[in-house]
């Protein structure tokens, strides 16, 4: 019987950045015993049809290969797991507030339901990456998951680079083109394309 498979829960935003170039996305596993199975909250739907700057700009997530993709790996928490979810994102809310972090709702779901079910969380929101390290939630970057997905033949190096050009042609890198450039240098090894 093969093991379970670690589960790696995408935020909003690193969905809507790497969806429409791997595809499909969620699909499947990868990796090591136990592997990698990547997710998005169930809530992600509702996120993208309740604003319209988001159906503007990702067009893309409603055409039925995405929507086909997202179908068997929307995340949503039962039972207890909902119950202690619930009162992990009350705590994490007033964390955010005490600490003057801009934190959607959506992003302190992530957290909470990543800390209730030690999910790695995928978000290149720097307010939840602090929030994430302080409080031992695994939080890793669209630029590690890239990685972590080459490094076990999920992505060949070709679209890893296509990626990153896509995000600056997009105007869509996660941070400023220097402090990108320091990061992908540091995660990859190499010189970064952009």
């Amino acid at each position: 019987m093969s093991p379970a498979p670690q589960v790696i829960l995408l935020d909003s935003c690193a969905y809507f950045r790497l969806g429409q170039s791997i595809r499909p996305l969620l699909k499947g596993t990868f990796g090591p015993s136990p592997p990698y199975s990547l997710y998005v909250l169930a809530a992600l739907d509702q996120e993208y049809l309740t604003s319209s700057r988001l159906r503007s700009k990702f067009e893309w997530v409603h055409e039925a290969q995405y929507v086909q993709d997202r179908a068997d790996k929307l995340y949503t928490c039962r039972g207890k797991s909902a119950k202690d979810a619930e009162t992990v994102f009350s705590y994490l809310a007033g964390y955010a507030k005490a600490n003057k972090l801009k934190l959607a709702p959506e992003d302190i779901r992530a957290m909470a339901v990543a800390h209730v079910r030690e999910f790695i969380l995928v978000s290149d929101d720097k307010g939840v990456q602090q929030t994430s390290s302080e409080h031992g939630i695994d939080c890793w970057s669209s630029l590690k998951l890239l990685k972590v997905m080459l490094d076990h033949n999920r992505i060949p190096r070709e679209k890893l680079i296509e990626i990153v050009e896509l995000w600056q042609y997009q105007n869509d890198l996660p941070c400023t083109k220097d402090v990108f450039k320091l990061e992908f240098e540091d995660i990859f090894g190499i010189t970064c394309p952009i």
